[in-house]
């Protein structure tokens, strides 16, 4: 596991406890992209169910890229807006 922590993955659960994650990884600290324990907490109950959760996590991550990518595209646009409003406003005021 602490091989896998220094290469560029996208995506790094693992299905034991916070707290033996950090064990695995001591003297390091855990870093924030390792999802440990790995799906959404369901309360799941059994193999089925934290199958589910884990492709519940995948999904959120998913969507979360998607959702953000389309934020920063809307305030890009905005920010586009406003300097092209305040560059033609700019160019009417008159110079004394």
């Amino acid at each position: 596991m602490k091989h896998l922590v220094t290469k560029s993955i996208h995506y790094l659960g693992i299905l034991v406890p916070r707290r033996r994650t950090k064990r695995l990884l001591y003297p390091e600290e855990v870093p924030d992209w390792i999802h440990s324990p790995v799906g959404v907490d369901i309360f799941a109950d059994g193999a089925e169910e934290i199958a589910v959760s884990i492709c519940a996590e995948l999904v959120k991550g998913r969507n979360a890229k998607q959702v953000e990518e389309s934020q920063k595209n809307f305030w890009l646009l905005i920010l586009k807006k406003v300097n092209k409003n305040f560059i033609a406003e700019a160019r009417e005021v008159p110079s004394e």
